[in-house]
């Protein structure tokens, strides 16, 4: 790839902005995170309760103890909307830069449908432990089992709202080992810890990286408790168990009551949704079952310890190494960030930066982006949106390139303007994808009906894929839908093998 323009790397990363190489963040256990939008891990509860280290068990303890104050407050917060927004209720801590939102750190928080989840779930957490000889710890995580609408995410922010002060003084003593004082600011981290004597969450002041742009600290996370894709208790993994768990119930009567229960609900012909529903009233009706099924998962914690490890090593590789090698070669070699106008168009400009990258994927070795150090792909359409976030929008161009959800005419990842009229919706896809077909007939008839010819001027569509199958299939959806030529759609051949001479087209 030739040398166009030198520019300046953008600062994408925690390394980037605190002047501080990647290998000493992960030396220390933290991991490098993107501070442009949340990198897919978060803290998964079970890793804390699994783990030999001490400051990891007073954690767990802490946890527990604030579960059981809010337990022994539920009945008196119940109709009081100020005590349930001081001790049920939480923000999101954005300042950790992970989770699920892919244009930025900014997530739902912990609202009131959480507040009663948890006030209604705590004494199903708390209770049938050690009586009943079954699971051996205490797991916020069995709220997702028994409570409908508590995911993974929700946990997991409650989880990082708990042990917030933890992570600053975490984060503080990375800090005076290994950043320069100018990057640093004594802030006022608010809930930091709890105080039992006036029942308050109370803020404590540290000394933490703080970046002027955002007006924000920055926390780093220890990447032993973090995961990928869900926790190790999970509702998904209950209920991919649930069928099994009966046979594992010691009480013959309690075995037969069970199947029987579950056999009078499930229809014949039933479909995921009924299955789900099924399982649900069966944990409610059963709680014997949940505590079965945790048992088991703690009887196999080191297992959930090597897919975390594995899991979060396939996050880095993708979303820091990968994405910060591609953005480093493209500022080096490109000028696809440029600082000055490029274009006359927000459509030239977009198409500009996408031939930019396909020359850099195709011609380039830039493929390698897609695959971690096991030669493991990219899994899904939402890695490879996430991925080409980072890369995207490193750094702003004359025009403005900015992630944009939904503009009118269904989900878009970018879009790329300048000025309010001169706008274009920029989406990547992966030809892997069962419903491209679909997606790609909606949009003909959307612009169709809105008598609109910009599916060529307005609007691209980056489809990648990995190998002949995938290419024929493409052209032939595209070739079905009258829009094989357009200059709206653009294919990029992210293989390894020698390239299909029609993705140069």
């Amino acid at each position: 790839m030739a040398k166009k323009n030198i520019h300046t790397t953008p600062k994408v990363y925690f390394s980037d902005h605190f002047n501080v190489d990647r290998s000493i963040i992960e030396d220390y256990g933290a991991v490098d995170i993107s501070l442009v939008a949340d990198i897919p891990l978060f803290i998964d509860p079970f890793l804390i309760f699994e783990s030999d280290k001490e400051e990891y068990k007073k954690l767990h303890e802490s946890i527990i103890d604030y579960l059981k104050f809010l337990k022994k407050m539920a009945p008196l917060a119940h109709d009081n909307i100020a005590m349930q927004k001081a001790w049920f209720r939480f923000g999101e801590v954005k300042q950790n830069w992970l989770g699920f939102s892919k244009n930025s750190n900014k997530g739902a928080g912990l609202g009131e449908r959480f507040a009663r989840s948890l006030s209604g779930g705590l004494g199903k957490i708390l209770d049938s432990i050690d009586d009943k000889g079954l699971a051996r710890g205490v797991h916020l995580e069995k709220l997702c089992i028994i409570e409908e609408g508590v995911g993974r995410d929700r946990i997991s922010d409650f989880t990082v709202n708990l042990i917030k002060g933890y992570l600053a003084d975490y984060t503080e003593k990375f800090a005076k080992l290994y950043i320069d004082n100018k990057l640093v600011k004594e802030v006022s981290v608010e809930r930091a810890f709890f105080n039992y004597r006036t029942r308050r969450w109370m803020p404590k002041k540290y000394k933490l990286p703080y970046i002027s742009s955002y007006s924000s600290y920055v926390l780093l996370t220890p990447a032993d408790i973090l995961t990928k894709d869900d926790t190790w208790i999970s509702s998904a993994s209950f209920y991919s168990e649930l069928p099994n768990l009966p046979n594992a119930v010691e009480n013959e009567e309690l075995r037969l009551a069970v199947n029987n229960y579950i056999n009078s609900l499930m229809p014949d012909d039933s479909v995921a949704s009924d299955k789900k529903e099924v399982y649900l009233r069966t944990a409610k009706k059963f709680p014997e079952l949940v505590d079965v099924y945790i048992r088991r998962q703690e009887d196999s914690g080191e297992q959930a310890v090597r897919q975390s490890l594995s899991r979060v090593q396939y996050a880095k590789d993708i979303f820091t190494g990968n994405a910060k090698d591609a953005i480093n070669r493209l500022s080096r070699e490109t000028n696809f960030y440029a600082d000055t106008p490029q274009s006359q168009s927000s459509f030239e400009e977009a198409i500009r930066r996408v031939h930019i990258l396909k020359s850099f994927i195709e011609d380039n070795d830039g493929y390698k982006c897609f695959f971690d150090r096991k030669g493991i792909r990219i899994h899904n359409e939402d890695e490879l949106q996430r991925l080409f976030k980072l890369i995207w929008v490193a750094n702003k161009s004359h025009y403005d390139v900015n992630p944009e959800t939904n503009h009118g005419r269904g989900p878009v990842d970018f879009v790329v303007s300048f000025g309010s009229e001169d706008k274009t919706y920029v989406e990547f896809k992966l030809a892997s994808n069962t419903k491209l077909r679909n997606n790609l007939s909606k949009q003909v008839e959307i612009y169709q009906k809105a008598d609109i010819a910009s599916l060529d001027t307005k609007s691209l569509k980056v489809i990648l894929f990995f190998d002949e199958d995938e290419y024929r299939r493409v052209n032939m959806i595209l070739e079905e839908l009258g829009i094989k030529n357009s200059n709206g759609i653009v294919m990029i051949d992210g293989s390894y093998n020698d390239k299909p001479s029609g993705s140069k087209a």
